[in-house]
């Protein structure tokens, strides 16, 4: 548990060449193929891929995992860069890579919100989503339910309430520092509330965003945090799960696309991030349930 408590702090406190391939580029840099790292679900990325395949007929293979994860592999490709795009997570794990970052100005960014705008113009906002607490509606009724992050601290919730691994998840990274933030990050009095959360979860960290509202949604643990889009989702879909707003504040986080350096198809890459902030795209994620960058 100590070990658990320490990796978190640090956490919350942190705020080409492609001979042998056998794709070729023309003067554009573009091949018709485009290789996408995607942190985002599969019934979300799948629908706009092909859409994108359908208007400008490049073939797009699709590499997912979490964040870190893909974040972790652009790094250890550097040298001979693999992908062509980035897509989720958070502008704050962008930032430690903007060196491995293509730069481009979008023909999309007088459209945009200006915190969805990069100021080197590497990254891109796709959408805006609020963190927020999450419950099981069938086993939390009435005044159970969690008004704020103080509920977090709550012994009623202990062993029954999870929180996702800040370094494997760049949306729970995000909460952390929202919860620094709302009880006192200069006095310390953040550092001591993280603590008690995470003392709370009884060793409840999961591995996934994903896994939050999954594992709430089935019963398995009360109340945990993920995103507005997350949890949206899962309520549309006609799942048991609730979604709050924390009373004390809460922060929004503006999930990032970003082209990769020196990738295989840079001008396939630049089509593609047009697209994904362009105006058919961004209405899409209202139907969705999905605030848009624009």
């Amino acid at each position: 548990m100590k070990k658990i408590i320490a990796l978190l702090l640090v956490v919350v406190m942190i705020a080409g060449m492609m001979s042998g391939c056998g794709a070729k580029k023309d003067a554009s840099g573009d091949t018709g193929k485009l290789v996408l790292y995607s942190s985002w679900a599969e019934d979300r990325v799948n629908p706009l891929v092909e859409r994108f395949t359908e208007l400008t007929g490049i073939e797009v293979s699709v590499v997912t995992g979490g964040t870190s994860e893909l974040i972790n592999r652009i790094v250890a490709e550097k040298d001979n860069p693999l992908g062509d795009v980035l897509w989720g997570g958070s502008t704050s794990s962008y930032t430690p890579i903007k060196e491995y970052l293509m730069t481009y100005e979008t023909t999309e960014i007088g459209s945009l919100q200006p915190n969805c705008i990069d100021p080197d113009h590497q990254w891109y906002g796709f959408s805006v989503e609020p963190l927020c607490l999450i419950y099981n509606t069938e086993l939390v009724t009435g005044d159970d339910i969690p008004t704020g992050w103080k509920d977090l601290i709550d012994p009623k919730w202990a062993g029954k309430m999870a929180v996702v691994d800040p370094t494997k998840s760049s949306a729970s990274y995000a909460t952390f520092l929202a919860i620094l933030e709302a009880f006192g990050k200069d006095d310390g009095k953040g550092y001591e509330f993280v603590k008690e959360v995470i003392a709370n979860a009884q060793g409840n960290i999961l591995s996934s965003s994903s896994l939050s509202y999954k594992t709430v949604a089935d019963g398995e643990y009360m109340i945990s945090l993920t995103t507005e889009e997350s949890a949206m989702k899962y309520i549309l879909d006609g799942h048991n799960l609730g979604m709050v707003f924390p009373e004390e504040g809460t922060d929004a986080i503006v999930s990032p696309i970003a082209g990769i350096k020196g990738g295989p198809n840079e001008k396939s890459a630049q089509l593609f991030i047009d697209y994904m902030v362009g105006l058919e795209v961004q209405t899409q994620l209202s139907e969705w349930g999905i605030r848009s960058s624009r």
